[in-house]
């Protein structure tokens, strides 16, 4: 049996289909509640692909608008495949999360993705997510191209009595964000009934670093666990094993990909 988890701001799971292994993990939480306008992440695409998944709470007054957007660095036109799944805005964090990873393995499993292309110097709008005050919005986007050093990626919050000057604008708080790599975790589990249960940890320690921020990203949200569970029956007779999640800090939802089948 062959189960792929995504650990994101809940836990997530999955299957091999679609996955990249490789790739970059770029994490946008720090800090988590966002008062100004201002740029969250600004990053040249480093390899093939990469994954954005950014977790704020608005604690403006006013509604605001996360803007992802793509440019393009070099005087010829590139080609970018863009898979994206947000949450929210929500006031429940848990929902959205939820929202956002089941659209994302929906979008995986139903091979939902948009053929984007950037002319020479230009900049092109990924996403418009709303933010609006003290609601949550979440999202997870992935990138994939053959010309990733000839793209940039920008992601920010954008007051629309100030659209044009937003991202110039620098926040009181810095905004920063995490990288991380790889993005995808193996983990190959043999299991064969001489325990009544056995525990598969997601999400826990070692936890991703990035070094050059010193971000730990407890949790490993964004992370893809591909979980192989190997089952092997020492008797003559016919065995059945269940697949249980139990969140183990506190309240949660979980999204899974189990043999290639979506499960809540």
């Amino acid at each position: 049996m062959t189960r792929r988890l995504l650990a994101g701001i809940l836990l997530f799971m999955g299957c091999t289909t679609g996955i990249s292994a490789a790739g970059t993990l770029i994490v946008s939480n720090y800090p988590e509640e966002i008062i100004e306008p201002g740029i969250l992440v600004s990053t040249p695409l480093a390899e093939p692909i990469t994954r954005l998944m950014y977790y704020h709470v608005n604690r403006a007054t006013i509604d605001y608008t996360i803007q992802t957007t793509l440019q393009n660095i070099s005087p010829t036109p590139v080609t970018i495949q863009v898979r994206k799944a947000i949450g929210g805005p929500s006031k429940d964090g848990i929902y959205a999360g939820h929202r956002s990873a089941k659209a994302f393995w929906t979008s995986i499993l139903e091979n939902q993705s948009n053929k984007v292309t950037i002319g020479g110097y230009q900049r092109v709008a990924i996403l418009s997510h709303p933010f609006r005050s003290n609601m949550i919005s979440t999202a997870i986007l992935e990138f994939e191209t053959d010309t990733p050093a000839a793209l940039r990626l920008y992601s920010g919050i954008v007051d629309p009595a100030m659209s044009e000057t937003s991202f110039l604008n620098q926040p009181s708080t810095p905004y920063t964000f995490g990288r991380f790599s790889p993005m995808s975790k193996p983990m190959d589990i043999k299991y064969n009934f001489e325990l009544p249960v056995r525990e598969i940890p997601i999400g826990g320690d070692p936890f991703l670093f990035d070094p050059a921020t010193g971000i730990l990203l407890r949790g490993n949200y964004g992370l893809d666990y591909d979980v192989r569970i190997q089952v092997t029956n020492p008797t003559a007779s016919t065995r059945e094993f269940n697949l249980f999640f139990a969140p183990a800090g506190g309240i949660a939802r979980g999204v899974f990909l189990v043999n290639g089948q979506l499960v809540e």
